[in-house]
C-alpha cells in the first residue's frame, strides 16, 4: 500500500441507510391545518393561504397559478396528517381544476397515513340558504349577504367602471337582514334589502370576482392596502362560492326586447345594446339598469375604446337615447350635453 493510500480515510458504506426527509419551508404553515375544526375554518384558512401566494406572485410579476401549483408539491413533501388536512382544506376553495388536484393529493395522503380530518365529511358543497342585497341610490355599489348553514358571507361590490370587490366578510350564522343593513352603512344604501335568487347572486358576483383574480389588485390601487389584502385573502373562497352556484346567464333576451321597441337604426341600436349589456354582465349590474354613473361611464368608455366613423355618430347617439328610454333612465336631462361631448371627443380621436 502506498503512503498516499495509507493516509486516506476508509469510505463509509451508507447503503440501505434512509436519507432524512426534505423539509419544506412551508412545513410550519401546513402544521396549522391540524388546528382546523370545521368546514368554514378550513375554507377561510385555505383561502388566506392561496391569497398569500397570489399576492406574492403579483408583487414579483410571476404567474399566481404556477405558484399555487407548486404549493401542491410542497404540501406533498410535508405529508402526514398535517399535509392531509392542508390539501383537503385547499380542495374546498379556488378554481375547479386546482380544487380537484388538491382533493386527489389529500386522498392519497389520507390513504398513506390512515388519517382523515373529522371536519372533512358530509356535504362539502356551499349550499346557499338565502341571499339579500341592498344598493346605494345610484345602484353603483351593492352590499350582498349570503347565508349558509354554518356561516354568513358579506360582500360589497362596485358595479360601475372598475368592477371591483371592495370587501368580503365571513361570520358565523346570523340574521342576514341585520348583516346586510350593517354593510349598507358603508355604501350609504338606499331602500330596503331585497331577496336574490342563486342565479342573480352568480350574475352579480361573477364579473367582479373573476376580473379581480385574473387582473390582480391593480383595480383596487386607490383602496387602503389593508383592505386590499383582506379581499385578496378571500378571493379563493369567492371562487368556490361561484362554482357552487348556477352559472351566470348571458342575457341576450334583453337585446331582442330592446330591438322590438326601438325605431332607430337597426345596426347601431343592436351594436350599442350589445356594448352596454356586456359591460353590465362584466360588472354584475342588472342589464336594464342604466343609472346615472353607469350611463356616463359607458359613454366615456365608448369614446375611449371605439373610434367611431363620424358619419355613424348621429345614428349611434339616437340608439343611446332609445336605450335610455327603454331602461327608464331617470337622468336623461343631461344626456344631450353628454352626447355632444362624446361626438366632439370621438371626432378628435378619429382625426388623430
Amino acid at each position: 500500500m502506498s503512503p498516499a493510500s495509507r493516509k486516506r480515510k476508509p469510505k463509509r458504506n451508507n447503503a440501505g441507510r434512509p436519507r432524512p426527509p426534505r423539509v419544506s419551508p412551508l412545513a410550519e404553515t401546513v402544521e396549522q391545518a391540524l388546528e382546523i375544526t370545521s368546514l368554514v375554518q378550513a375554507r377561510t384558512w385555505a383561502s388566506d393561504l392561496i391569497g398569500h401566494y397570489r399576492a406574492v406572485a403579483w408583487d414579483t410579476g410571476d404567474d399566481p397559478d404556477i405558484a399555487i401549483g407548486q404549493l401542491r408539491f410542497e404540501i406533498a413533501d410535508v405529508g402526514g396528517a398535517a399535509g392531509t388536512a392542508a390539501a383537503l382544506a385547499l380542495s374546498l376553495v379556488g378554481r375547479r381544476k386546482r380544487r380537484a388536484e388538491f382533493a386527489a393529493l389529500g386522498e392519497e395522503l389520507a390513504l398513506a397515513t390512515g388519517s382523515m380530518p373529522a371536519w372533512y365529511a358530509g356535504d362539502l358543497k356551499l349550499r346557499l340558504l338565502a341571499a339579500r342585497s341592498i344598493t346605494d341610490a345610484n345602484r353603483d355599489y351593492e352590499a350582498i349577504v349570503l347565508e349558509y348553514h354554518d356561516h354568513t358571507l358579506g360582500v360589497i361590490v362596485e358595479h360601475v367602471g372598475l368592477m371591483r370587490l371592495l370587501s368580503v366578510v365571513v361570520r358565523g350564522p346570523q340574521d342576514g337582514v341585520a348583516f346586510v343593513r350593517e354593510l349598507a352603512r358603508a355604501i350609504s344604501a338606499h331602500g330596503e334589502p331585497v331577496a336574490l335568487s342563486p342565479t342573480e347572486v352568480s350574475y352579480r358576483l361573477f364579473g367582479p370576482v373573476t376580473m379581480f383574480v385574473d387582473e390582480g389588485p391593480d383595480f383596487a390601487a386607490d383602496l387602503p392596502a389593508a383592505q386590499v389584502r383582506k379581499v385578496i385573502g378571500r378571493t379563493a373562497l369567492m371562487e368556490a362560492v361561484l362554482t357552487d352556484l348556477p352559472p351566470a346567464p348571458a342575457d341576450e333576451g334583453v337585446i331582442e326586447q330592446f330591438m322590438a321597441t326601438c325605431d332607430t337604426d337597426e345596426k347601431w341600436s343592436r351594436w350599442w345594446a350589445g356594448f352596454v349589456v356586456r359591460s353590465a354582465e362584466e360588472t354584475g349590474r342588472a342589464v336594464t339598469d342604466f343609472g346615472l354613473h353607469f350611463g356616463h361611464a359607458q359613454i366615456l368608455k365608448l369614446a375611449r375604446e371605439v373610434a367611431m366613423p363620424e358619419a355613424d355618430v348621429p345614428a349611434l347617439t339616437e340608439a343611446i337615447r332609445a336605450w335610455a328610454r327603454f331602461t327608464n333612465a331617470d337622468w336623461t336631462d343631461d344626456l344631450s350635453v353628454l352626447l355632444e361631448g362624446y361626438a366632439i371627443l370621438n371626432a378628435r380621436v378619429t382625426r388623430s
